[in-house]
């Protein structure tokens, strides 16, 4: 039996281990809806078949079921809403079906698929936890606006590090090379005197940060 996404051998079952493991065979047609009467089970496992239609709203009513495997099957219609009141339920497997619509909320439910793994291979399940938003939902963006703030601010700081080096470049290097060219021994004065201005600026500006 495959519980729990772990495949486990049993030499011998009893009742605390009751469970159904139909996957990989060629099952096909409707999951029926009296699989919901079956009240006893902890596992039922229909993986890797070729279910079709919905997953009829009974399976919620099994309120002992530990592990629900339904993955890899043509099961197509939403998540019944009935899902959410199995609150013994640890492991949810629906990925690999053609499901649609908004995936039900619950507080239980929510947390059996946070990653949700549950549900990949269903490109037109919307919402938490999907990235898919749901028609009528604000959609917001997935990125944090402090985030986005933060990288503006420092792609402002590094362009005026960038124009700060430039200016040094400019200033240090080519304006000493210039009145070392005119050989005026005059201007020195006023070329070191614009130096000390720019940089008591630059410091300045640093302090202020």
């Amino acid at each position: 039996m495959v519980i729990k996404g772990i495949m486990i051998h049993f030499e011998r079952l009893y009742n605390y281990n009751s469970g159904i493991d139909l996957s990989y065979n060629i099952l096909e047609g409707n999951i029926p809806e009296g699989m919901g009467l079956l009240k006893g089970l902890v596992m039922l496992s229909l993986s890797h078949n070729r279910f079709s239609g919905k997953i009829p709203a009974s399976v919620g009513y099994m309120t002992d079921l530990e592990s629900l495997d339904l993955s890899f099957n043509r099961l197509s219609g939403e998540i019944p809403q009935s899902l959410t009141s199995m609150d013994f339920l640890t492991y949810l497997n629906l990925s690999y079906n053609s499901l649609s619509g908004r995936i039900p909320r619950g507080l239980h439910f929510e947390t059996l698929s946070v990653d949700g793994s549950a549900y990949i291979g269903n490109p037109l399940l919307c919402g938490v936890p999907t990235k898919n938003c749901c028609k009528g939902d604000p959609c917001s963006s997935t990125e944090d606006p402090t985030k986005e703030e933060d990288d503006q601010e420092d792609a402002r700081e590094k362009w005026l590090f960038y124009g700060v080096v430039a200016l040094g470049f400019i200033v240090g290097f080519w304006g000493l090379f210039f009145v070392l060219l005119l050989r005026k021994e005059k201007w020195w004065f006023g070329y070191w005197r614009v130096v000390d201005t720019i940089a008591a600026r630059i410091v300045g500006c640093i302090r202020k940060k």
